[in-house]
């Protein structure tokens, strides 16, 4: 489901890894994404569009993936796999939670956080981390990870990115899909129609017009003088720059 929802989101050159222990590691290369987001050297938002992005896809697939553990094991017996009280399952208001017993995990969005490598050894299971190819994930098999049957001719690197593949895996992220990314529509969802008549009237339509000026000068066109709230909406519609 993962793969799937990156690629809907325009991503192709990415792979997958089995981590060696129960999990799968997902690496979309740094050239993938644009030089910039806004005024900001992509470099300059890490951990910031990796964990917005992976928040963006766990959103995105909770109810599926929510419907699908239902209809293929139901909630007693994935009460009796993960050894859980059935309560545990279940949020707040009573729905089913697919997290709570699968997680799409951030820890390694982290500029300390070490990233095992492939073919290397998981030191608690004794798997091997490998490559995977990424349309083939359902056929993968834990006896693949084994040290002495492990194939090594898939290298988790060797990608051919495309430049700029990612931007709209980072604006659907930080706006959603079902947003308009017109920005005098954003400007009336987010802060009503009023504020529509000022940008308007200050010639501000269109989101390069806007993040062609800083909050000051947009504040001083529109005649808002509450500065926070156009960094708020400089900081809203930035990553689809």
């Amino acid at each position: 489901m993962v793969v799937d929802e990156i690629e809907k989101n325009g991503v192709h050159n990415f792979s997958v890894k089995f981590s060696g222990g129960s999990g799968f590691h997902i690496f979309i290369p740094y050239e993938s994404f644009p030089s910039k987001v806004g005024d900001t050297e992509i470099n300059k938002l890490f951990p910031d569009i990796p964990m917005t992005v992976s928040n963006y896809i766990k959103n995105q697939l909770e109810n599926k993936l929510s419907e699908t553990l239902k209809k293929d094991y139901g909630i007693k017996k994935l009460s009796e796999m993960f050894n859980l009280d059935e309560k545990k399952l279940l949020d707040e208001n009573g729905n089913f939670n697919p997290y709570s017993i699968i997680e799409i995990d951030t820890i390694l969005i982290s500029e300390r956080h070490m990233f095992r490598m492939q073919y290397s050894l998981n030191e608690k299971k004794w798997l091997v981390s490998i490559p995977i190819n990424k349309n083939k994930i359902e056929d993968f098999s834990i006896d693949q990870a084994d040290p002495k049957s492990v194939d090594t001719s898939l290298d988790f690197f060797d990608l051919h990115p495309n430049k700029n593949e990612a931007t709209i895996l980072i604006r659907n992220a930080y706006l959603g899909e079902d947003q308009n990314t017109n920005l005098l529509d954003i400007i009336k969802n987010e802060f009503g129609a009023s504020f529509v008549n000022k940008f308007e009237r200050a010639g501000i339509t269109d989101i390069n017009s806007l993040m062609s000026m800083n909050a000051e000068d947009v504040a001083l066109a529109t005649g808002i003088e509450n500065e926070n709230v156009i960094r708020n909406l400089i900081n809203k519609v930035r990553p689809i720059w």
